[in-house]
């Protein structure tokens, strides 16, 4: 296929915004989506797409789940697990578990889009075939990185309605609830601050060079 191709990858969680119930802003002005609101978006439920100027239902790309009902239900249950964390009082450590943050990172996305047309896609069945083909390769190879990484694809939605075919890919992480070790910026963000050769900067410093 001629022409720009892109894809994005994102993580979302319930609150939206970092300490805070209800979504804001981010620093760089953009809006911060629960993951509800993604979900709700995907589906394209009532009121949930106004960028859209005829939302019509998405086809979805079957892998750990089937519909967006049941990706929801994958997510709640991912997004209430409890984590174990380290407790230190009067110089003694010991073990807990909470439940996870309302901010934590509990839903992985990616967007892959094609240079064609939806009104093609729609018009041309064998474009449409071929779109299909290349975009489940897409979310395929997107599937084996996250499963080495831990996590697992549920499925993927494709939208028709706007002006560029694309696919949205959601994964989970079933055993630890977070998501953002299956996103390879932030994990290699991760990487480079815990490395022993950074001990020696600040944490503003470990953050600025992670980044």
């Amino acid at each position: 296929m001629q022409g720009y191709q892109f894809a994005h990858l994102e993580t979302w969680s319930i609150a939206g915004s970092a300490g805070n119930l209800h979504h804001k802003t981010r620093n760089n002005g953009q809006r911060a989506w629960t993951a509800a609101e993604i979900l709700d978006e995907a589906e394209r439920l009532e009121g949930a797409s106004f960028h859209v100027e005829r939302p019509a239902a998405p086809a979805v790309f079957p892998a750990a789940v089937k519909s967006v009902a049941e990706l929801r239900e994958a997510h709640a249950a991912a997004a209430s697990l409890r984590e174990t964390y380290t407790y230190t009082k009067d110089g003694a450590a010991s073990t807990r578990r909470r439940k996870l943050r309302r901010d934590a990172r509990t839903l992985y996305s990616a967007v892959f889009s094609l240079p064609v047309e939806s009104a093609d896609y729609r018009a041309d069945g064998d474009l449409a075939k071929r779109c299909d083909a290349l975009l489940k390769q897409a979310m395929d190879h997107d599937a084996a990185r996250i499963a080495a990484a831990g996590g697992h694809v549920q499925c993927g939605v494709l939208h028709t309605d706007e002006k560029y075919v694309h696919l949205h890919v959601y994964a989970l992480d079933a055993g630890r609830g977070r998501v953002d070790h299956l996103h390879p910026g932030a994990a290699a963000k991760k990487a480079v601050e815990a490395d022993p050769a950074n001990n020696g900067l600040s944490k503003s410093d470990r953050n600025r060079k992670g980044n």
